[in-house]
């Protein structure tokens, strides 16, 4: 049978990236040069550099295939269950069905990435599904595992690292809202993530493929007896011709993995890849921490701590690599107590900081932007000969939903830092008159600091001068200071990194066509939300859809339960104010 092209799903975040070049390799390396491959990568932000280091490996091994990458709304799976080796990524497979569907294919493939391909695919693409949804290998340590999930059946529990999906039979039966509905009742009977959904709701309706497609690490080491004398013979047979090596399980050959027959042909694969060995290039971004700091009050330390914590949550990098530093402003024992209480469990770095006051004494506030605001000003001058080249500020009224390390990939050689525009449009630089080109002004809440370049600019003391000499300029404080002195000398990031109020509400435009359609994909996926407006998720009278983030990490806490402190924001006491002169 002539294959026009054959579709490859698989999904990916950024750490996985050279594990899924791993396999994509290894399928182009076996499949016939002739047959097309049109590979489709669920993205849960791989980074550009990443996205390009795969393309460019799909284009050296043939010129038959293709990749494009899918973004998918990630929000609908990060309620569900997680652990160290299968993240909120894994969930991604229940999506592909319906972002393919309108695609032409009757049939899709898809592949974890943590596998290694043997054999030429176009086998396993045209194996008989017999009328039914899926075909899929059976998963030898959870064989009778649907009695587990409350489903009354004979029938076996498959893996769903590697499937084959009769696209229009999925999308007719609505497996994806099926599966979704699944994890949503029935949290409590969930071990195995997406896997257990997908058998609670195709059990019955799939094919049963040889198991030398899925050699699940399992079956390599023929750890669980074949629950049938057939499938003993289909288990010798897969282990003396595997086609389709699968990983499976918390070691990997990239980690703790030992003894593994293929481990070695994997790493070498690994190595031949533009990604190398990525426990080189870890230990290379090891030496440098990712660094984060914050300025803080004591009323603010329960909405601070919310964000360090959504920050650890998200990462796929070891825990020791963070360092948070808080820039105190009269924070209690109490609350520096619950703060460590909160994060003793990731193994972060967690430190107090101080400033000189007097540095402060000509600051203009206000009841939203109290004196603790500027001392972000003075945030790179903490860091001399420290050996931070970057650090990350970031204002106590957010929270991350996805992995900040990306940002640690940004080249900043040739800027003072990376910010995101201000979604206001309040048009500051025209207004204080400054002679400058560029009418583009950041909002200072997220702020990515080329260290060494902004001391030895002088910035802070720059910024600080500008503030006393022209304090009638100033009607967004420190950000009108900042922008004022670092006009032109800023790299302009996505919005997504600095979700902020307007932006989610959809209560501004952008004045660009382009501006607009990158605010539409931050609605959609937002990377940091900003809390940016008068009313913050601890006000009674908010009632943003993003609440959902704000109170499921502030659940992390330590602190009292989040409902014990919703005010109403004219309850909320105000700061001292000091008049413009």
């Amino acid at each position: 049978m002539t294959i026009e092209k054959i579709p490859v799903v698989s999904a990916s975040d950024e750490h996985y990236a050279p594990f899924l070049c791993v396999m994509i390799t290894s399928l182009l390396e076996n499949t016939s040069p002739d047959t097309e491959i049109d590979f489709y990568i669920l993205d849960d932000h791989i980074s550009q550099k990443s996205k390009g280091l795969l393309q460019q490996t799909v284009k050296l091994h043939s010129n038959q295939a293709t990749i494009e990458f899918i973004p998918v709304d990630r929000h609908q799976y990060e309620n569900f269950l997680v652990s160290d080796h299968i993240t909120t990524t894994a969930y991604f497979r229940l999506s592909l069905p319906k972002l393919l569907k309108d695609y032409s294919y009757r049939k899709i493939l898809y592949i974890d990435a943590d596998t290694l391909i043997l054999a030429d695919i176009r086998e396993l693409y045209n194996s008989p599904l017999h009328g039914k949804i899926i075909g899929a290998v059976i998963d030898p340590g959870q064989t009778k595992a649907l009695k587990r999930l409350g489903i009354h059946s004979t029938d076996y529990y498959f893996n769903s690292g590697v499937m084959v999906v009769d696209l229009q039979k999925w999308n007719e039966h609505q497996i994806t809202e099926k599966a979704l509905a699944f994890l949503t009742e029935h949290g409590d009977r969930i071990l195995y993530h997406d896997q257990d959904a997908l058998n609670a709701v195709l059990y019955e309706h799939w094919a049963p493929l040889h198991p030398k497609w899925n050699m699940q690490t399992s079956l390599i080491f023929e750890r669980h007896p074949a629950p049938t004398k057939d499938y003993e013979q289909l288990y010798r047979e897969g282990n003396m011709s595997p086609a389709i090596v699968h990983f499976t399980g918390h070691d990997k050959p990239w980690n703790t993995l030992k003894n593994h027959p293929y481990q070695q042909l994997y790493m070498e694969k690994l190595a031949e890849t533009p990604f190398a060995d990525p426990k080189k290039e870890a230990a290379s971004m090891n030496d440098e921490a990712i660094t984060i700091v914050s300025c803080c009050n004591d009323a603010f330390m329960p909405h601070l701590t919310t964000l360090f914590l959504s920050i650890l949550e998200n990462t796929h990098e070891p825990m020791s690599r963070f360092s948070f530093y808080i820039i105190e402003d009269e924070i209690s024992e109490r609350n520096k107590q619950l703060l460590r209480q909160s994060m003793a469990s990731y193994r972060a770095k967690v430190e107090f900081l101080r400033v000189d006051m007097s540095s402060f004494s000509h600051v203009v506030e206000s009841d939203r932007i109290p004196r603790t605001a500027y001392f972000r000003i003075v945030a790179p001058e903490l860091f001399r000969n420290t050996g931070v080249k970057t650090l990350l500020y970031l204002d106590c009224d957010m929270v991350a939903v996805t992995d900040i390390a990306e940002l640690w990939t940004i080249d900043l050689s040739d800027y003072l830092l990376a910010a995101v525009e201000d979604a206001g449009f309040h048009h500051r630089l025209e207004k204080m008159k400054l002679p400058v080109e560029s009418a583009l002004y950041f909002n200072s809440g997220f702020m990515l600091i080329n260290v060494e370049a902004w001391l030895k600019k002088e910035i802070t003391f720059r910024v600080l001068n500008f503030i006393e000499n022209h304090p009638e300029k100033l009607r967004f404080h420190d950000q009108d200071a900042l922008n004022a002195v670092l006009c032109n000398q800023w790299l302009q990031l996505h919005p997504s990194w600095n979700a902020q109020s307007y932006i989610m509400e959809g209560s501004k435009k952008h004045p660009l066509p382009q501006g607009e359609k990158e605010y539409e994909e931050t609605r959609r996926d937002p990377k940091i939300i900003h809390y940016s407006g008068h009313v913050k998720p601890w006000h009674a009278e908010f009632d943003s859809p993003t609440l959902k983030y704000y109170e499921k990490y502030y659940g992390l806490t330590a602190f009292p339960p989040y409902k014990q402190f919703l005010v109403k924001t004219y309850d909320c006491p105000n700061m001292i104010r000091k008049k413009v002169e």
